[in-house]
C-alpha cells in the first residue's frame, strides 16, 4: 500500500532535517550525568525511577581481557505504571531494553523513547489477564563518542545492566532482552554473551525492532538499495557510526560480538520476534537473521510493514497502524499468547 500524502511529506522533512546530520564526537556524559531523571515529558500515569548497575563482578570470558574498556557504573532507568506496587516485585514481567542511536546518540529519557516505554506498559497492561506487573528497565549505556567508550565498552555495561536486574531478585525466566536499531544489534549481543556464560541464565525472549547487525553496508539487496529514497537516514549516517563504535577493535566485523547476524544461532536460543519496515536500507539483516534463527530451530517471527522506514517505532504520529499493530504483537509475544 502506497504511502499517503502526508506521510510521504513527513519523512521528507525528516529526511532533509538528518541530510547534514553530523555525528557527535569528542565528549561523553559521565555515569551520574547519565541519570538524570526528565523533569518534563513523563506522562502522568507513567513513574521513572533511577537505580545504578556496578560494574558486573561475574566473569565473562568470551571478551578478551585485553580488549576490556575500564569497568564503569551503569544509569537503568526504570519504567512502571502508577498504578503498579512501588518498588515492582521480585515476579514482575522486566522488559530490559537497549535503545537505539547508532550507539553514538541516544538516552533512555529522551522523549522519543519515554512514548515509546509508556506505548509498551500501557499495552502489556490492557493485554493481561492476570495480575502479574510490567517493567521496562533501560540502562543508559556509554556513547562511542569518544575513543575510550568505543567497543566493547556499550557491552560491557549491559552485561553489568543484566546482572543488576538478577541481581535484584528478578528471574531470567521473566526477562525480556529488547532493542531498537542499533540497541538491537547489542540485544543480540548481549543474549549470545549470556548463552556463552556457565553462570548466566538466558532471558525468556528477544524483540528487535529493525536491528543493526551488521556494520557492513556495501552488498545490500536490489529491494535494499531502492529505498535511499524512502528512508530517513542516508548510509553514512550508518558508516561513520560504526566506524565510531568499532574504534580500535582489530576484530573482524563478521566476529558475532561485533555484529549480531553472524552470531551461531542453535535450539537453545531465545524465542525472537523481529520488526521491521520494508522502506528500510538494511531490510536484509533483519530478514537474514528470520532465516538463521528458524534454521536453528527457535521461534521466530519476523514482521514487515510495507514501505515504513527505519525509525517508524519512534514515529506513531507518522505510522499510527503500524505502531499499535507493532504493540500488539509485542504484547501478545512477551504475554505467551501469540
Amino acid at each position: 500500500m502506497a504511502l499517503t500524502e502526508e506521510q510521504q511529506t513527513a519523512l521528507s522533512q525528516l529526511r532533509a532535517l538528518f541530510a547534514n546530520w553530523v555525528v557527535p564526537f569528542g565528549s561523553a556524559k559521565s555515569s551520574e550525568e547519565r541519570a538524570a531523571i526528565p523533569e518534563t515529558g513523563v506522562p502522568e500515569d507513567i513513574i521513572v525511577r533511577v537505580e545504578t548497575a556496578q560494574p558486573s563482578s561475574i566473569p565473562n570470558d568470551i571478551i578478551p581481557s585485553t580488549k576490556l574498556r575500564n569497568w564503569e557504573s551503569v544509569p537503568i532507568f526504570f519504567y512502571t505504571l502508577r498504578t503498579a506496587s512501588q518498588p515492582p516485585p521480585p515476579d514482575a514481567k522486566v522488559i530490559l531494553h537497549i535503545h537505539g542511536g547508532g550507539s553514538v546518540s541516544g538516552h533512555p529519557a529522551e522523549e522519543r523513547f519515554i512514548r515509546l516505554f509508556s506505548r509498551m506498559l500501557r499495552a502489556l497492561s490492557s493485554g493481561s489477564k492476570s495480575a502479574e506487573q510490567y517493567v521496562i528497565a533501560a540502562p543508559s549505556y556509554r556513547l562511542s563518542t569518544t575513543p575510550q567508550n568505543a567497543f566493547p565498552g556499550a557491552l560491557q555495561d549491559l552485561v553489568s545492566a543484566y546482572d543488576y536486574l538478577i541481581t535484584q531478585g528478578y528471574k531470567a525466566s521473566n526477562i525480556v532482552i529488547s532493542g531498537d536499531s542499533a540497541g538491537g544489534n547489542h540485544a543480540l549481543i548481549l543474549t549470545y554473551l549470556i548463552s556463552k556464560s556457565p553462570s548466566r541464565t538466558l532471558p525468556s525472549s528477544v524483540v528487535t525492532y529493525a536491528p543493526v547487525a551488521t556494520h557492513v553496508y556495501t552488498s545490500l539487496s536490489e529491494h535494499a538499495r531502492a529505498q535511499s529514497s524512502v528512508d530517513i537516514f542516508p548510509l553514512s549516517v550508518y558508516e561513520t557510526s560504526s566506524k565510531m563504535y568499532l574504534g580500535d577493535s582489530d576484530l573482524r566485523l563478521e566476529d558475532p560480538l561485533i555484529s549480531g547476524i553472524h552470531i551461531p544461532f542453535n535450539n537453545t536460543w531465545p524465542k525472537t520476534l523481529i520488526l521491521v519496515g520494508t522502506g528500510d536500507q538494511l531490510i536484509d539483516t533483519s530478514r537474514t537473521l528470520e532465516q538463521k534463527i528458524n534454521y536453528a530451530n527457535v521461534s521466530v517471527e519476523l514482521v514487515e510493514y510495507d514501505r515504513v522506514p527505519h525509525g517508524w517505532w519512534t514515529l506513531p504520529h507518522i505510522f499510527p497502524n503500524e505502531n499499535q499493530d507493532a504493540l500488539h504483537r509485542m504484547t501478545k509475544f512477551v504475554l505467551g499468547t501469540a
